[in-house]
């Protein structure tokens, strides 16, 4: 039992990780990469533009006007989440 305790703590700073080192890299982008513009990262191969997402998942619902839009994407988290 306290190895999974241990566990879960590993994974949970694992997670947090993560979540704090995707953060500061869309900072970096914001201030150093201007709107619509790109770096190469590997010339000819691989670069990265500074694009906003407006909506959801690979731009679910960006070109909706509905008033909904964020309840529905709310609602649809939460019946996910008591799913899993």
């Amino acid at each position: 039992m306290t190895h999974q305790r241990g566990m879960r703590k590993y994974h949970f700073l694992i997670a947090l990780g993560v979540v704090i080192l995707d953060r500061l890299a869309k900072l970096a982008v914001e201030r150093k990469i201007p709107l619509h513009d790109d770096i190469p990262i590997i010339p000819g191969f691989f670069r990265l533009t500074h694009l906003e997402n407006r909506g959801a998942a690979f731009g679910l619902f960006a070109d909706s006007p509905s008033e909904w839009k964020v309840a529905v994407l709310v609602l649809f988290s939460v019946v996910a989440l008591v799913l899993v």
